[in-house]
């Protein structure tokens, strides 16, 4: 009797369950694995199983990830020898290039991670996305003077109604009737910069990663613009009609340290006491708001007493993300403190002092394919040939 094998089904099911490097070596092994492999449906699903991360700068030109839940008790977050506490090694580098000199070395920035791709600045006014499991990157279309001047990366995005993903950013014209101020679209495939409306009067003067909820970008100003203009308001740009909009803020205490996080699919801001950092409350916006607007509604949904003998020193919260069912991980970025909390119980969790740095943007790593790494990309002719040619990757 001849011997049958495994059922596809089955063996797709398996292949789900490997890590993305281990599924990329069982694609090489017979042509119905490779058939299984780079069906896209089974890419989509198996990114959607990988667990979220947290990327962190172990050198100057060095990235890694660590695992965004808690860690368990008793367990340090680093290894004698510098590796992580995770089986994962660490996996990608930060890429680099020869500088305008021709000598000196310097670093790509890290700006932004969504669905498996990382976004660099190379240089003020170009930027290139990467996917580190895949060893692939592309150029967006570069914000050249002739554009635009002082251009800022803002936020990155998926455009649902074209299937592209884009890059908004922020320039400046002054020759431009509107006083200056200007967005920009960088589409991923595409060649030319796409300008949008004026930018709002009241803008971020600098500009975080932004939270994406329901399908828009949000933004909370900076210091610096608060004081300016005695109130804060949340700028949310909405990424299928490219508008943006202001939305109000909740009832928080004079002079708390903001930060927004979406947990549970619902958009909160975290303040903390920046005085001495002692009390966290989280604000929800209310689910019955059917449009966010300038008198959007929030409730206050937990409130957690943090002693600052348990934290020690630098303990104001600059960036939240979710980190699991009721657990939120917090601490400030490029610093090298991570504090996991649970709300519900109101507790500590873990405090960790890291030597590498968090930059609090959440990796999941994918083996999706897209079209625009294969495409010939945007014209760099004028960008100098010296610093094209020596990027690096490293994986």
């Amino acid at each position: 009797m001849e011997e049958q094998g495994m059922p596809d089904d089955v063996i797709t099911e398996i292949l789900l369950r490997l890590p993305s490097k281990s599924v990329l070596r069982c694609g090489a092994v017979c042509r119905s694995w490779r058939c299984i492999t780079t069906c896209p449906y089974f890419l989509a699903t198996h990114s959607s199983r990988r667990p979220n991360e947290m990327v962190v700068v172990i050198e100057s030109d060095k990235l890694g990830t660590v695992p965004l839940t808690a860690p368990v008790k008793g367990r340090q977050m680093w290894e004698s020898e510098g590796r992580p506490w995770s089986s994962r090694p660490l996996y990608f580098c930060c890429p680099k290039y020869k500088a305008g000199d021709g000598n000196t070395i310097a670093y790509c920035k890290i700006l932004d991670s969504l669905d498996g791709l990382l976004v660099f600045e190379q240089r003020v006014g170009l930027y290139f996305i990467s996917n580190p499991t895949t060893r692939q990157r592309a150029y967006l279309p570069p914000l050249g003077p002739e554009t635009c001047t002082n251009p800022v990366a803002c936020g990155f995005y998926f455009h649902r109604p074209s299937g592209e993903y884009r890059l908004l950013c922020h320039g400046t014209d002054q020759a431009a009737a509107t006083g200056g101020d200007l967005y920009y679209t960088l589409s991923a495939g595409g060649s030319q910069p796409r300008r949008l409306v004026a930018a709002p009067a009241e803008r971020p003067r600098v500009y975080q990663p932004p939270v994406t909820h329901r399908g828009a970008l949000h933004w909370l100003p900076c210091f610096i613009e608060v004081m300016r203009t005695g109130k804060m308001r949340i700028l949310a740009f909405d990424t299928a009609s490219e508008t943006f909009r202001l939305m109000s803020t909740p009832p928080v205490r004079d002079g708390d340290a903001m930060s927004l996080v979406e947990l549970g699919g619902v958009l909160c801001v975290a303040a903390m006491k920046l005085h001495d950092g002692t009390s966290l409350d989280i604000w929800a916006l209310q689910q019955d708001c059917e449009a966010e607007t300038e008198r959007s509604s929030w409730v206050l949904r937990y409130h957690v007493e943090m002693p600052l003998i348990e934290l020690g020193l630098n303990v104001v919260v600059r960036s939240v993300v979710a980190a699991g069912e009721d657990v939120i991980l917090v601490g400030r970025r490029h610093n090298g403190v991570a504090r996991w909390f649970h709300l519900k119980e109101g507790r500590l969790l873990k405090q960790l002092h890291l030597w590498p740095r968090l930059v609090f943007l959440v990796f999941r790593e994918s083996l999706v394919r897209h079209a625009f790494f294969d495409s010939p990309g945007p014209d760099l002719s004028h960008v100098q040939q010296q610093e094209a040619d020596y990027l690096h990757f490293k994986y």
